[in-house]
């Protein structure tokens, strides 16, 4: 890769596919199409089945026009306003959401490992799904540039904010689905889902969408849980749901925790392998060490079983066995040249 290949990455009209320019707050292409925007986060959804972009937008600006609250003030704001959390799911995620940074950091690093090489400072980032850009902030300390996406407009002013707290300026923030990303193709050296694909209503698509913008010779990497981890299911906090048929989970999240569990699905090795492969992508699957940053939110009993497998995923026999009930997948899609 040349220093020239590192450039910002054009975003591109919905309509005409023609670059959008920021300018005083709004965003155009040359044909005089207008892209909504938001303290300079331009807005490329159009309408997306099971969300409310408007009242994604509404919550948005309140979090917008919040300038004096902290960090951790807007992150309860918003988790508090989800009405699929449940209560007393709202500290824990606020805490996630803090230590991000720290449990990135690992992320970045195995990133990197499992690609088979440094996210350097040629390297052009696209996050999917970074929500307040823990990791698109860590990786924009070691790479070219990052464009961090999210469906989500409220979650990207709160990356914002992130950003800004952390004095990292070489990241843009687009509001954007997974399957219709606003980009030409060949114009990323790696793209990260991190926990993105078991929420999106078709992963093939999604998959081929990042795989399009992928340069020859680039990366998709992307993390997802396992639907048959032996640990709990991590967006719900409840065992056993991916070992029973999907409407019989859904039956037993509402039961347990008071909360719907329609839009996450997630996938077994075998289904992920399947998918992934439709790229025509070269695809590796592997079962990740579990950060200790991540570790320290389990109750000991689910730690101890984490040190079980910790040791059993060095032996290499042993690895492949492990990736069926692995808690988490690691999966790069490499980009043939």
């Amino acid at each position: 890769m040349t220093a020239q290949r590192a450039t910002t990455p054009v975003v591109r009209c919905r309509l005409c596919d023609g670059p959008l320019v920021l300018d005083d707050g709004t965003a155009r292409c040359l044909d005089g199409h207008v892209a909504a925007s938001l303290r300079d986060i331009i807005d490329c959804r159009g309408a997306i089945v099971g969300f409310d972009v408007d009242a994604d937008r509404r919550l948005a600006e309140e979090l917008a026009d919040m300038p004096t609250a902290s960090f951790e003030d807007l992150l309860r704001h918003y988790w508090s306003r989800q009405a699929g959390v449940a209560p007393d799911l709202v500290e824990r995620f606020v805490h996630g959401d803090l230590i991000g940074t720290q449990r990135a950091v690992a992320v970045a690093d195995q990133i990197s490992e499992v690609v088979g090489r440094a996210t350097g400072p040629e390297t052009v980032v696209l996050e999917i799904g970074a929500g307040t850009a823990a990791l698109g902030t860590v990786l924009a300390r070691r790479a070219a540039h990052v464009v961090a996406t999210d469906i989500g407009l409220a979650w990207l002013v709160l990356a914002a904010r992130r950003l800004a707290d952390d004095g990292v300026a070489n990241v843009t923030l687009v509001a954007a689905t997974a399957d219709d990303l606003p980009f030409g193709p060949d114009e990323f050296d790696l793209v990260v889902a991190a926990d993105v694909i078991e929420h999106v209503p078709d992963p093939l698509v999604m998959a081929r969408s990042c795989y399009r913008v992928l340069r020859p010779g680039g990366a998709l990497w992307l993390s997802t849980p396992n639907r048959f981890s032996l640990t709990p299911e991590p967006h719900v906090r409840v065992w056993g749901v991916g070992f029973l048929p999907r409407s019989w989970g859904r039956r037993l999240v509402q039961r347990v925790r008071g909360v719907r569990y329609d839009d996450v699905h997630t996938h077994s090795v075998l289904q992920l392998r399947r998918t992934l492969a439709a790229t025509r992508g070269t695809v590796r699957v592997s079962a990740p060490a579990i950060a200790p940053a991540v570790q320290a939110g389990y109750p000991a009993i689910t730690r101890r079983l984490i040190a079980v497998y910790d040791v059993a995923r060095r032996v290499p026999f042993v690895r492949q066995l492990l990736l069926a009930i692995t808690p988490l997948f690691h999966a790069v899609v490499e980009k043939r040249s």
